[in-house]
């Protein structure tokens, strides 16, 4: 497996969601689904069909939805595959109540208090941050 040799995915300097997505896509030719699966069945079992829709998914950039009880290991195995790649991710785990500014930003404070008027700071989004974006307990 040549998974210890591949190199951390860089996506810095991304400046459109397209740049990322070609980049992810790219990851995924340095190792072949075959070894991809091999790998996730030493460490999960009957995990192939969410590994293929993980797979397809960042391959082709769509977006992917896990669901499941809690405990049976959706989370564990996305990060397992998005390490073996080495692409960079964000967890952003919903609650209840939680307030549109925590996926969206923090307020501009500064624009609040100084012409009342209210701005989110997108660029401190978890939606800012270049990579695979996985999102949990959002349907509970």
């Amino acid at each position: 497996m040549t998974a210890t040799k591949i190199k951390p995915l860089n996506l810095s300097s991304c400046t459109t969601n397209a740049e990322v997505c070609k980049l992810v896509s790219k990851q995924l030719e340095l190792i072949p689904y075959e070894d991809l699966l091999a790998e996730v069945e030493k460490n999960f079992v009957y995990q192939a069909e969410t590994t293929k829709a993980i797979y397809t998914g960042l391959y082709m950039n769509i977006n992917v939805f896990l669901s499941g009880p809690g405990g049976y290991g959706k989370s564990t195995l996305i990060q397992f595959i998005l390490n073996l790649y080495k692409i960079p991710f964000t967890i952003i785990v919903g609650y209840k109540d939680m307030p549109v500014e925590a996926l969206l930003g923090i307020p501009n404070m500064s624009k609040l208090l100084k012409e009342s008027k209210y701005e989110v700071n997108f660029k401190q989004s978890c939606f800012c941050n270049p990579g695979v974006l996985i999102i949990e307990e959002f349907t509970d």
